[in-house]
């Protein structure tokens, strides 16, 4: 009897021990943990890129530390956001699932992914640009386009002259440079892109030197595509659109008479934003467009503005929303320039995040003739280089940038500034995100910079007709590589149940841009004329492509911007591509006359106009590109 009491103590050291223990590695989880779980009081299983608990969720999963961490009151206002951003997340996944709309298993993702749900990685995207002095006339055998090197590129061997990056290379899901959406880092990616080589069996094009044709062969979606990296539920149709979710008031202050502005940003700009991300995520599509509105204040003011253009285009002229306009437009501007004469490091990607978004959601709004009151694209881009050189190179992202800086050299004629990069991703086979947020598969967005390098190495007289001939042929060779590679022919992309094959899509969208590529090098030749035979097939080949896009409000014209103007620019008066143009046109109704498209359409016309008159008299074309600059335009066609 005497002996029970001792025997108790014991037993009761061991389990204090393990629970101090437990208690100490839990104390340890919690503080290691990512900060969004640190706020939630949740266990965190510390996954990277991002937690499964923030996965599941579809919440931010920062281990960065945030800007809201080091005050209370933003901490708190960030857990109730967070909150509504669960609450409404399980609300749409309701009525979602009410509706039946199940995502198709095939729809791609933001990124082409490897198996472990992490995107591909990217390299150091610096501001670089082939040099000036470049020996460009004596490059043969090196020419990563020649056919001599249609072959497994050997590691350290880079073409041009140019090293390979040897740095891990980064892509984030984010559209554009911040710390808001959750990052989906990848693995390191060091192999070298292996294109197919020549073989008398490959259909190539008919010699581009000569005046002769292209084969035409059916265009492929390149790539297999994989879905690991986001949680594919359920979606909707882009006929129907996403509802914004419900936050909490931004950190950003919204002024009472600027609670508008907001709603109508969430509900009717933001929607026309990325088609293919709102096919293939719409969670993700909101909140790249969205979750900016509460850190950025330039951003903030930049969406706004462009809110106004849009009301102001669809409802007509007012006072008030005149002021408005032109207050955030001020703002946005001023903002931007205090952070950057600042030097201020922690400014940087919001810079580089609301001048790209500047750039961008101006193609979206605004009627044709419409006077913005704003800066040209490319003083915004502009601002927007001088911030990313002044980021890291894990904090910079180049999806939304790489587009602008590749078709906006196109549209001057210059090189793009990140040419080193792209060319480099063709030969380590790595993306940037271009299929799954426009629809264009990412290695012909690269081949297209090395063609706007050559039209501008031809502009500048820096090549002699000969060697610009011998790179035609060689681009067109890696373009029909690009399509030999592609495992989808365009087809329908609505499934048996009537909704929409995201794969299917992004393969229809990028056969179009493939015609307008070739249609684009064709341009550079030195004899070219629109009245070709081989011209003139390539753009009826496009109006082909054509009837697999979905036409309308709720179609995917507005996302072929830039081949619509390729291929209409060289169509004759009497071309069937004039006639389907102007019927997609009408089925667009009046969004057919805002943005990019409404510019792309005028620009077209008054085109049209010139070259039909100067045909009647016998005398040649004139580039769409003169037709700018004589009517004073600063277009980006995108």
């Amino acid at each position: 009897m005497a002996a029970q009491p001792t025997s108790v103590k014991p037993a009761i050291v061991p389990a204090k021990s393990m629970d101090a223990k437990q208690q100490s590695k839990m104390h340890r989880r919690s503080r290691s943990g990512c900060f969004t779980c640190r706020l939630r009081r949740k266990k965190c299983d510390e996954g990277k890129p991002g937690c499964k608990a923030c996965h599941k969720l579809a919440i931010c999963c920062e281990y960065k530390r945030p800007m809201w961490w080091g005050n209370a009151d933003q901490r708190r206002q960030q857990k109730e956001l967070i909150k509504n951003q669960i609450k409404n997340m399980k609300i749409q996944e309701k009525q979602a699932a009410a509706h039946q709309m199940h995502l198709p298993t095939n729809t791609p993702p933001l990124y082409h992914s490897p198996s472990e749900g992490m995107c591909r990685t990217r390299g150091a995207s610096t501001d670089s640009t082939f040099s000036d002095d470049m020996e460009f006339n004596g490059i043969q055998t090196s020419d990563m386009f020649a056919p001599q090197i249609m072959a497994p590129m050997q590691p350290g061997v880079a073409p041009f002259g140019y090293q390979p990056f040897n740095e891990s290379l980064k892509i984030e899901t984010e559209w554009l440079v911040n710390n808001v959406a959750s990052r989906k880092d990848s693995t390191i990616s060091t192999t070298y892109f292996e294109a197919l080589p020549p073989s008398e069996d490959r259909p190539y094009m008919d010699n581009w030197v000569q005046n002769s044709t292209f084969e035409h062969h059916q265009e492929l979606l390149d790539d297999s595509l994989d879905f690991s990296v986001f949680d594919f539920g359920t979606t909707t149709l882009p006929s129907q659109s996403v509802t914004p979710k419900m936050k909490a008031a931004p950190m950003v202050k919204v002024e009472q008479r600027d609670e508008y502005l907001l709603f109508h940003f969430r509900t009717a700009v933001a929607p026309l934003a990325f088609p293919m991300l709102k096919i293939t995520d719409p969670k993700v599509h909101e909140q790249v467009l969205i979750a900016p509105l509460d850190t950025n204040q330039a951003y903030f003011h930049a969406a706004l503005s462009y809110a106004a253009v849009h009301l102001k285009a669809t409802t007509g002229y007012n006072a008030s929303l005149e002021e408005d306009l032109a207050r955030h437009v001020t703002e946005s501007i001023r903002v931007i320039t205090t952070w950057l004469t600042s030097n201020d490091p922690t400014k940087f990607s919001q810079v580089a995040e609301t001048s790209l978004a500047m750039i961008y959601l101006r193609g979206l709004v605004g009627s044709s003739d419409q006077d913005m009151c704003e800066l040209p694209w490319d003083a915004h881009w502009k601002a927007a280089k001088d911030a990313m050189l002044r980021l890291g190179d894990e904090e910079k992202n180049m999806t939304v940038a790489g587009w602008v800086d590749i078709l906006g050299a196109t549209m001057t004629g210059s090189k793009p500034a990140y040419a080193d990069l792209y060319r480099h991703n063709i030969m380590n086979g790595t993306e940037l995100g271009f299929s799954g947020s426009f629809g264009c598969d990412d290695n012909l967005l690269y081949l297209i910079s090395e063609i706007a390098c050559l039209a501008n190495f031809k502009k500048e007289s820096i090549v002699d007709d000969v060697t610009v001939c011998f790179h035609i042929k060689s681009l067109g060779d890696h373009i029909s590589n690009n399509q030999l590679q592609s495992k989808l022919v365009p087809n329908s992309a609505l499934t048996a149940s009537g909704a929409l094959d995201g794969a299917q899509l992004s393969a229809n969208l990028s056969h179009v841009y493939r015609i307008a590529a070739r249609i684009y090098l064709c341009s550079l030749l030195p004899d070219f004329e629109a009245t070709q035979t081989s011209i003139q097939g390539l753009v009826d080949s496009l109006v082909e492509a054509l009837q697999y896009v979905p036409p309308g409000e709720d179609g995917f014209d507005r996302a072929l911007v830039w081949p619509l103007l390729q291929a209409g620019a060289v169509s004759l008066p009497n071309s069937l591509f004039r006639t389907v143009f102007q019927q997609r046109v009408a089925k667009l109704g009046a969004s057919g006359e805002m943005g990019a498209f409404g510019r792309m359409q005028m620009l077209l016309n008054e085109t049209w106009k010139v070259n039909d008159e100067r045909a009647s008299r016998g005398e040649r074309s004139v580039h769409w590109r003169d037709v700018m600059s004589q009517n004073g335009w600063d277009f980006l066609l995108i």
